[in-house]
């Protein structure tokens, strides 16, 4: 039956009827990738926080928090948006309740509990820590995040890469590439806004000691994507001559040129920034630069849902 449905919604988005669809998902699917590199992220950065003055840390608090909330949400809409592209029944028919139990028995359904389950365990704990802190500012637990809470979570939603898609139909070792992939993507990413925030404090001797920490952790981090992404790619594209054949090619090739734009500032940012980061105008220097690596993140975040929502269609 799933494998019926979705036949019917490519050939109808082959068509031109899915494109309003298309793009609601794409959107609506980079909502959900931000909010991932959020809880994933976020997570990690507040781990790197044990020597840094409470108000930074309840604000990173309150950054996972919001990535929780907008995970629920987008992972709700892009669960009806998919009902609405494959039902075509224009807005009332993604509500379609009879549509909605078919495609949540599909491969479609177990991503979106893997992904909700994930962002509503996550909230509920960032709640109670939130009355925890409430009565108690200078509680032990806002050293770190519990590992047993944070390694499920980042574990479960890399996992929901895993199983749908064109990964889903390759081997064992491809499905593991794409959660190694994800995990490391997220970690880095997800990791920036703390550190922007960090930057943008009165601590210069402690962020030298906190971008140094992550500058090591992002070398391991930046090794397992260019593995893991490189394997990927010869697992998903059948020849080179694809990156300028093909628009999916085309797509991928435009978000290797942006990467390599993001390894350059990242490489800024280990050797030349982080270690002067004590003198004087060099945090200003870092702080813009990492927001640099924020916004182009955000843009390869982008480029990556369209082509693996829109693009990737007529490619698979």
């Amino acid at each position: 039956m799933h494998s019926t449905i979705i036949h019917i919604a490519a050939t109808k988005r082959v068509i031109g009827m899915g494109s309003m669809w298309d793009i609601a998902s794409a959107i609506i699917k980079w909502g959900n990738y931000l909010s991932m590199a959020i809880v994933i992220g976020g997570g990690f950065s507040f781990a790197l926080m044990s020597h840094i003055e409470p108000k930074l840390k309840e604000a990173t608090l309150r950054y996972i928090f919001v990535g929780c909330v907008l995970g629920i949400c987008t992972t709700v809409l892009f669960f009806i948006s998919q009902v609405g592209g494959i039902n075509q029944q224009g807005l009332s028919g993604a509500f379609d309740f009879s549509m909605m139990q078919i495609i949540f028995q599909s491969d479609i359904g177990l991503q979106t509990g893997m992904r909700l389950a994930s962002f509503i365990f996550s909230f509920l704990f960032l709640w109670r820590l939130k009355k925890q802190l409430d009565r108690n500012s200078n509680s032990p637990i806002l050293r770190t995040l519990p590992l047993e809470l944070y390694l499920p979570i980042t574990i479960m939603l890399a996992i929901s890469f895993a199983v749908i898609g064109h990964v889903s139909q390759l081997g064992l070792i491809a499905r593991f590439a794409i959660v190694a992939h994800v995990i490391c993507v997220f970690l880095w990413i997800g990791a920036l806004y703390p550190l922007y925030l960090i930057c943008a404090s009165k601590h210069g001797s402690k962020v030298a000691g906190i971008m140094k920490e992550f500058g090591k952790y992002g070398a391991y981090f930046v090794s397992a994507i260019l593995l893991s992404g490189t394997f990927l790619l010869f697992q998903l594209l059948d020849s080179v001559s694809e990156f300028v054949t093909t628009s999916y090619g085309n797509a991928v090739l435009l978000k290797l040129v942006l990467v390599v734009f993001l390894l350059v500032l990242a490489a800024i940012n280990k050797f030349r920034l982080s270690p002067s980061i004590e003198k004087n105008g060099a945090v200003l220097k870092l702080r813009n630069s990492i927001l640099l690596e924020i916004v182009f993140s955000t843009v390869i975040a982008a480029i990556t849902t369209y082509f693996t929502t829109v693009i990737g269609i007529a490619h698979g």
